[in-house]
């Protein structure tokens, strides 16, 4: 990479078995692609950080009462996207070693990081952050892996549509 901290626009994830990994696919803002290992160990500490911060927006949001988030979230979801295709002339892989969580009223920020100087940031909203983390629980479920991390409590009340 030679940008310090470019930004993915659109991730493909999935389950690779000879691995025993996860990998997201993610494209740049310059239409580069960028292979992302994700290991059970560093996601069953970064999946509670994330629904633990869902439900907080969705406390703050159910206080303010705004309108139409539920509806924006069904929009979401049945919105299809062409996946991420990774080309060997484009691609880059990392072992992700470290995330960085930060989050606002709206969006959460998530800075994957192979060192200190190489990272890649993906910003999302509540309902992208929903979907990914309902793309993550499948591939914990094809991968056979202790789906102790899915705090029933947090992530079923955060991903929930009225």
């Amino acid at each position: 990479m030679k940008k310090n901290n470019e930004r993915l626009e659109k991730l493909t994830t999935t389950y690779v078995p000879e691995e025993d990994r996860i990998m997201v696919s993610g494209q740049l803002s310059d239409g580069r692609t960028l292979a992302l290992w994700l290991t059970q160990r560093l996601l069953k500490m970064l999946i509670p950080n994330i629904t633990e911060r869902l439900q907080k927006m969705e406390d703050s949001l159910d206080s303010v009462n705004t309108p139409n988030v539920k509806d924006k979230h069904l929009e979401d979801k049945n919105t299809k996207s062409v996946p991420v295709s990774l080309s060997e002339k484009s691609v880059e892989e990392w072992l992700v070693t470290s995330v960085d969580i930060s989050n606002n009223d709206s969006t959460i920020m998530l800075v994957f990081k192979r060192s200190s100087l190489d990272k890649v940031s993906f910003i999302a909203d509540k309902s992208l952050m929903n979907q990914w983390l309902d793309i993550l629980k499948k591939n914990f479920e094809s991968a056979s892996w202790p789906l102790d991390v899915w705090l029933e409590n947090v992530y079923s009340k955060s991903s929930k549509i009225n």
